[in-house]
């Protein structure tokens, strides 16, 4: 089955692969504070009902996170990037985070209808963090699902 979804990796990954250097990237994908979608729906309808998902959102993504990040994981790190869509690529902002791969550890996923919640063990910084893996731009779930694969991996049966 043909995915439908690699033009547009490869495109992201194109531009992020600019910021990382030589090292190769494995994977890209997009994550989300947590309720960012639930957040965007709730302000058409309550302003102090966004502001405060907003706020408990940015708690949950340790509270330096922008709303959304590009996600570049290579053999030795898991980049974070600031970025803004730009037609069918993004553009990148800032490089807002790098966690060594060796220290950072998916805990649990959970599964929801629009996102995935990931919660993420920084154990070199000693703390945890929570991230969804939303449907982005319209591409739909499984656009992330190859990052899903690489960061939280399914138990082999």
């Amino acid at each position: 089955m043909s995915d439908k979804y690699a033009k547009h990796r490869r495109n992201y990954t194109d531009v992020l692969q600019k910021h990382v250097g030589a090292t190769s990237i494995q994977v890209i994908g997009c994550l989300s504070q947590p309720g960012s979608l639930a957040g965007a729906a709730l302000a058409k309808v309550s302003g102090a009902g966004f502001l405060a998902n907003r706020a408990a959102g940015n708690k949950k993504a340790g509270g330096d996170l922008p709303t959304n990040v590009m996600v570049a994981v290579t053999d030795d790190a898991i980049h974070l990037f600031d970025f803004r869509p730009k037609g069918s690529s993004i553009k990148v902002k800032d490089e807002v985070a790098v966690w060594p791969r060796a220290t950072t550890r998916v805990h649990s996923a959970k599964e929801g209808t629009l996102a995935t919640r990931l919660v993420i063990d920084l154990e070199h910084e000693r703390h945890t963090i929570e991230l969804d893996a939303n449907a982005p731009f319209g591409l739909g779930k499984a656009f992330n699902q190859p990052l899903l694969d690489v960061l939280h991996p399914s138990p082999q049966a």
